[in-house]
């Protein structure tokens, strides 16, 4: 054996198996602590439907309704509906219990 070589101590060795299997709990930054809360906190995150009111159409209110995905992607799901259209889909949206937002 070379004289250059060296050998992990006892120490080392455990240290390593420590952090290979997993004993030791990962180090989280500070940045990493603050992304994690605020997007916790960020209700933008969740999936949601979003109204849009558009106008009046013959005395009627017309509504379209927004499916929001996590990436903020927006997909026009109903479109014109009148008042009572959009009560009983909000209700089927109600009692699948998605967040229902009114955007002016």
């Amino acid at each position: 054996m070379a004289k250059d070589e060296e050998y992990l101590t006892e120490e080392q060795i455990k240290q390593m198996e420590r952090n290979l299997l997993g004993y030791d709990p990962a180090k989280q930054t500070v940045v990493e602590v603050r992304k994690s809360r605020r997007i916790l906190r960020d209700p933008a995150q969740k999936p949601h439907v979003e109204i849009v009111a558009r106008g009046n159409e013959m005395g009627d209110q017309v509504f379209d309704f927004y499916l929001v995905a996590t990436n903020a992607e927006r997909k026009l799901v109903h479109a014109g509906l009148s008042d009572r259209e959009a009560k009983i889909q909000t209700y089927k949206y109600r009692v699948d219990k998605v967040e229902i937002r009114m955007v002016r």
